[in-house]
């Protein structure tokens, strides 16, 4: 530190004419990047000043947890997710910047504030799973998505994730939260988007495909005819190709039915759940039985009612794959401004310790309810196997209303 002796010398003279304390700070010239601390204070006697001490302290190892807590403050700061700690009594502690904007807030107002005050509750989403994951003390790593609500009172669409961290020896819950109301409804235009390109290419091979090989099936049939009139050998032959058309008929239908299950021509969700049960019967040899407890008449548009059939269809086939099964029960029911899809089986059930919520599946069944403003969950029911239950809001026919909409089916 042969560079910082004048500055000392000259803070020591300083020192020793005028009493008053000095403090330096002084590098190390070599590479090791070491620092240190000097304190000079006058020692005094009745005579006046007789001479100084000189207290030189290494810091480098605060110097360095100094700039690391600043970096880290600065990337607090420019984050554009907002960051939020909160306490044990859900109060918000510290908040960045990004937060209080997407919220609302003036800044440096969101401190003091309750979490809840934030949170816009879905009418079908569990709020314990909510408290559990955001507000309680076992939060997860992975996201959960929920409503928010700003200053203003309107809201957005978020994407959270939450896990425990420690401030002044307390616990707290440091929270990432992001808009995803943008991205969210590039999924849903997606999605409906597909949509309609199935529901298109359904119609067409039921109008297109279907028509044409019907219409190939009734010419051969009047071949058939007229080689029976002939006598001829070849009419065996053509009898067995009717039969793989009138096969290639059946599938075409089949694939229509797949592409577009709960339209209106279809007979909307209930006929798509009835026929599903069938189809159980028939295809896995599973008894499958289909009940409705309808205390308000469904009015569900296309979109969701295919929503709604597409979580009874996942929930459905992983109880054949997986579960073992003999028995599956789909219940759809309305009350109070609440619908409610469960589909029970009498499988061997899933071990919930281990059990992942993360599988497409189930990722897919829990987007197609959030569309809806709902959530899907999914649990071991206390008589044996696995139940899987889908809620969201579900609106009662209005006075104007004619009919209700994608539930009940069409007559014949």
């Amino acid at each position: 530190m042969a560079e910082d002796r004048p500055s000392l010398l000259d803070a020591l003279t300083q020192v020793l004419q005028t009493g008053e304390p000095v403090d330096l700070q002084m590098a190390s010239s070599g590479n090791d990047g070491r620092t240190f601390d000097s304190r000079i204070r006058a020692v005094r006697a009745p005579g006046g000043i007789t001479g100084a001490v000189i207290n030189i302290t290494e810091i480098t190892d605060r110097q360095a947890a100094m700039h690391l807590r600043e970096t880290q403050a600065r990337m607090f700061e420019l984050l554009h997710e907002g960051v939020v700690v909160i306490d044990i009594n859900n109060m918000i502690r510290m908040a960045n910047p990004a937060f209080e904007r997407m919220f609302g807030f003036q800044a440096g107002s969101a401190v003091d504030t309750s979490i809840e005050d934030l949170i816009a509750q879905p009418p079908g989403m569990r709020r314990d799973q909510l408290d559990q994951h955001l507000l309680g003390t076992t939060p997860g790593m992975s996201p959960v998505e929920f409503k928010c609500r700003r200053r203003d009172g309107s809201t957005f669409d978020a994407a959270c994730v939450a896990t425990l961290t420690h401030v002044d020896s307390e616990t707290h819950r440091l929270a990432v939260i992001t808009d995803v109301t943008e991205r969210r409804g590039l999924e849903r235009e997606i999605l409906e988007i597909a949509g309609r390109e199935q529901l298109r290419i359904g119609s067409d091979l039921h109008d297109g495909l279907g028509q044409d090989l019907t219409g190939v099936a009734l010419m051969l049939r009047s071949v058939v005819a007229q080689l029976r009139k002939e006598s001829s050998s070849a009419r065996a032959d053509v009898e067995d190709i009717i039969s793989l058309v009138n096969g290639a008929i059946e599938s075409t239908r089949a694939m229509a039915r797949g592409l577009a299950p709960v339209g209106a021509d279809r007979g909307g969700l209930i006929a798509g759940l009835q026929s599903m049960a069938v189809r159980g019967m028939e295809r896995y040899g599973v008894r499958a039985h289909f009940n409705t407890s309808l205390k308000e008449p469904l009015t569900l548009d296309d979109g969701a009612a295919t929503h709604l059939y597409r979580i009874a269809q996942e929930a459905f086939t992983n109880a054949i794959r997986h579960g073992r099964v003999t028995q599956v029960t789909i219940d759809l029911a309305t009350a109070e401004g609440t619908l409610t899809l469960s589909v029970q089986d009498n499988g061997r059930g899933f071990d919930e310790r281990n059990a992942s919520n993360n599988g497409m599946g189930m990722k897919l069944m829990r987007y197609r309810a959030q569309m809806l403003g709902g959530d899907v969950t999914i649990s071991n029911n206390q008589g044996g196997g696995v139940i899987v239950r889908c809620t969201c809001p579900h609106r009662a026919p209005l006075a104007g209303d004619s009919s209700p909409r994608g539930g009940f089916p069409l007559k014949d």
